[in-house]
């Protein structure tokens, strides 16, 4: 009887401790920012540069899970079936918007289910080729392939960098197989010389550029990219509906308190303007683009349309 009443007294005890440390101010305890890649993309450097800031920020751990596969479903239901309390959210890229044009059985409404709490920063994709293809514009690229089989690698379909190479492909009207790695294999696959080229964020690759590993052909934006001002964009080059870049942003459940979302909103907004985050995304090849809230959720449902249009072009099939 004394033990039941002992068991008792210390259960009670410790869900008036954790009444006390929720007392209605958020975050009371740590926070899970899901990562739907590997460690070592771009993807994963945003959700750590800004989990860092956040932890600064609100005096509680903002801590990165890498939980990739199935092209960001995995992520996506982890975070759905976790209590919507603000206490899991997740960094979300432009493969986000894709998912409903590859996964003909996707488990949820992607429109529907996620909350967009703000967007973080966009970067070009740019067409990088080994030096043995012997390429230096889109214009003989697009000839090489003409010649010989052409492929390229990516970190997977349906992923940013594979609909940036269909995206150029299917303008150019051009034969290029795709060779689907995972994360940042793909670019491990470039260095090799066993793919052609491939279309990764500019800061995953720069520094191959610089020590003649890689050579940059173009890039995705309208504009020229100030880290690398000699390359021509796509446009440029002749192909005029060329303009696509890779962006990053934060979602929590649709069901988590619109309290919750504002103040986490504000606290990214704010760490976005920041001069050190700014330079740091800067030298990874992207720029800031603020959006929060109502804002991104619009922006997200304009991509998902961009993105099925490009699959349809591309002839990528959901599965």
């Amino acid at each position: 009887m004394m033990k039941r009443l002992w068991i008792a007294t210390i259960a009670l005890a410790l869900l008036a401790g954790r009444a006390f440390a929720d007392d209605g101010k958020y975050p009371s305890h740590p926070v899970k920012v899901l990562v739907p890649f590997t460690a070592g993309t771009n993807a994963d450097f945003v959700a750590r540069l800004f989990a860092q800031k956040l932890t600064e920020r609100l005096h509680q751990p903002f801590v990165v899970d890498n939980k990739g596969g199935a092209g960001g479903v995995l992520a996506s239901q982890a975070l759905l079936t976790a209590p919507a309390d603000g206490y899991t959210l997740m960094l979300v890229s432009s493969a986000h918007a894709a998912n409903p044009s590859l996964n003909a059985h996707l488990p949820y409404d992607t429109e529907k289910a996620f909350s967009g709490v703000a967007l973080l920063g966009e970067s070009p994709t740019v067409i990088a080729v080994h030096p043995s293809a012997h390429v230096k514009t889109l214009a003989q690229l697009v000839d090489l392939s003409k010649k010989t089989d052409v492929s390229y690698s990516s970190p997977g379909v349906g992923s940013a960098s594979h609909f940036a190479c269909e995206f150029f492909r299917a303008q150019a009207g051009a034969k290029m197989q795709n060779i689907p790695f995972k994360g940042s294999e793909y670019v491990t696959e470039l260095l090799s010389g066993r793919v052609q080229f491939a279309c990764p964020p500019i800061g995953l690759v720069a520094e191959y550029f610089k020590n003649g590993q890689l050579v940059p052909v173009a890039v995705s934006s309208v504009k020229r990219v100030p880290s690398l001002p000699d390359v021509p964009t796509a446009i440029e080059q002749g192909f005029p509906r060329f303009d696509y870049t890779i962006w990053y942003g934060v979602v929590a459940s649709s069901k988590t308190p619109r309290a919750i979302v504002d103040q986490l909103a504000a606290e990214l907004s704010a760490i976005d303007k920041a001069p050190d985050v700014i330079a740091t995304l800067g030298k990874q090849g992207i720029s800031r683009r603020d959006m929060e809230g109502s804002r991104f959720d619009a922006f997200i449902k304009s991509e998902i349309v961009k993105l099925h249009e490009v699959a349809e072009a591309s002839g990528v099939k959901p599965q």
